[in-house]
């Protein structure tokens, strides 16, 4: 089972690594006024924060080293970032060498703990030059606000605070994250998005509204949308948002997407800058 699964993470990480190199050639290191842009487009959606992930995906120069000097070069990252109860998983492949520390990292004593990797992986391919990468990433789930309606003021007034300690363990997650990768040499390429919830299955008008609110706020230009019957996604721009990735012609630092869950008849919400990294 445990051969399995390494041999699945070195399939994602390849597909990740190619995903990484489109946005490497035109991502730029992100500003500091991403969380304060993120945060102020996230609370115009008026859904609840329910997680957050911070990610980064750094090159840290072309070679192929070993699982050994992965190993150890992650773990002393991920030391520097007091992430708690390591475990190693390594993949040994003829092109490809993996090394991850898994654990759990906090930002204060008082704070929830929230999911840390710390990876690095040297890649070889027929056709290009060898490279070894960095991705970080820290993701944090709250609470899924089970009885907030009215007459459950209890619950409510501990989800509202359990929202502003996820808020204030999003700024320090970024920059964490953004020192580490800094401190490491490489090209620090941080991606943040914020995970949220609105009651019920909104229709496409309804999730069309939620975006236009989220773009407003920020003064963001809308460039490109997919839209289906169950999910809304919105690309764009704003001139006081993040640094942009580039997305054919054009540069975009902001992305909303909406889709319905119709297991528990609520309709999941991300804000993600410059743009959204996990699946929706």
């Amino acid at each position: 089972m445990k051969k399995l699964a390494l041999m699945g993470l070195a399939v994602l990480l390849t597909a990740s690594y190619l995903t990484g190199q489109t946005m490497a050639s035109v991502w730029r290191p992100g500003a500091g006024r991403t969380v304060p842009f993120l945060t102020k487009a996230f609370d115009a959606t008026h859904s609840r924060l329910t997680g957050f992930e911070v990610h980064d995906w750094s090159t840290l120069h072309d070679g192929f080293s070993s699982v050994a000097v992965l190993t150890r070069a992650a773990k002393r990252l991920a030391q520097k970032m007091d992430v708690s109860s390591l475990h190693l998983y390594t993949h040994d492949g003829p092109r490809d060498h993996v090394a991850v520390w898994t654990g759990f990292w906090q930002a204060g004593k008082q704070t929830a703990r929230m999911q840390a990797t710390v990876e690095m992986a040297s890649l070889s391919f027929p056709d290009a030059p060898a490279q070894t990468v960095l991705i970080l990433r820290l993701l944090a789930s709250g609470p899924s606000y089970p009885g907030t309606r009215a007459g459950h003021l209890q619950a409510r007034s501990a989800a509202l605070r359990s929202e502003m300690g996820l808020f204030r363990d999003f700024a320090a997650a970024y920059r964490t994250v953004r020192t580490t990768a800094a401190a490491s040499g490489g090209n620090a390429l941080v991606n943040a998005t914020l995970f949220g919830v609105l009651p019920g299955l909104l229709n496409t008008a309804h999730r069309g509204a939620v975006v236009r609110a989220a773009y407003a706020a920020v003064h963001a230009q809308p460039l490109q949308s997919m839209v289906y019957a169950y999910t809304t996604s919105i690309a764009g721009y704003a001139a006081d948002g993040g640094s942009p990735a580039l997305a054919g012609s054009q540069g975009v630092n902001l992305q909303v997407a909406l889709h319905e869950n119709s297991y528990n008849r609520s309709t999941r919400v991300l804000v993600g800058s410059p743009i959204i990294t996990v699946e929706y």
